[in-house]
């Protein structure tokens, strides 16, 4: 696989945050990326605070995800292979990949970040998604913005297996709490570089197991 230097930066968006409010007939991943939708019709103002919608849990949202992931992936003119060239992946990475879940139960890749640093990132378990659950149930979190935020953090904490920096910091599948503090202290742009890296992650192992694994191993 040809693994670029250069990594996107998506900046996430600091503007004037909106409500979470759930828009009837819309999907729950629409409601998430779309943070909540506002009425145009005028209320008087009064003292007593309107009841907020909550916000979605992230089964909700990680179960969008994936079902939006499938449908691009089950695109019947898409082979196999095609989608795997989607996410740069070739076959024999692909094969190692499987066999890695399947036996050890996590892979590692490393992301070069510019020619010097470079960030290994590891895919997540059950315990993670449970935990990132538990974290959003206790928090209640009022906004979309701050929702993204948290779920992108402990995703990446999550999944941060090592990060080549001014000193190079290793963390253990266990190693959650460590991984967690060095996030929480990244400059905003490497954050955001880093999280674009874990998208490309996650886009090429949830690629691997989709349709048309069996057929190939």
């Amino acid at each position: 696989m040809n693994e670029s230097s250069e990594v996107e930066v998506g900046a996430f968006q600091r503007d004037e945050p909106e409500k979470v409010e759930k828009t009837p007939g819309m999907s729950a991943i629409e409601n998430f990326m779309k943070g909540g939708g506002s009425s145009t019709s005028e209320k008087p103002e009064t003292d007593t605070p309107e009841p907020q919608a909550p916000a979605a849990s992230p089964p909700q949202i990680e179960a969008s995800l994936i079902s939006e992931l499938e449908k691009i992936n089950a695109s019947p003119e898409a082979s196999y292979e095609e989608r795997l060239e989607r996410v740069e992946c070739s076959l024999e990475e692909a094969r190692i990949i499987v066999d890695a879940l399947m036996t050890a139960g996590y892979y590692e890749k490393r992301y070069q970040l510019t020619k010097k640093y470079s960030v290994v990132m590891r895919t997540r378990g059950v315990s993670d998604q449970e935990r990132l659950q538990n974290a959003i149930e206790a928090n209640v979190p009022q906004y979309a913005i701050t929702m993204n935020e948290m779920t992108s953090k402990y995703n990446l904490a999550a999944c941060l297996a090592e990060l080549q920096a001014s000193a190079t910091v290793k963390f253990g599948p266990d190693d959650f709490d460590g991984a967690i503090k060095v996030v929480n202290k990244l400059s905003l742009p490497l954050f955001n570089a880093l999280v674009n890296v874990l998208a490309r992650f996650d886009a090429l192992t949830f690629t691997v197991l989709s349709k048309g694994v069996i057929e190939n191993f």
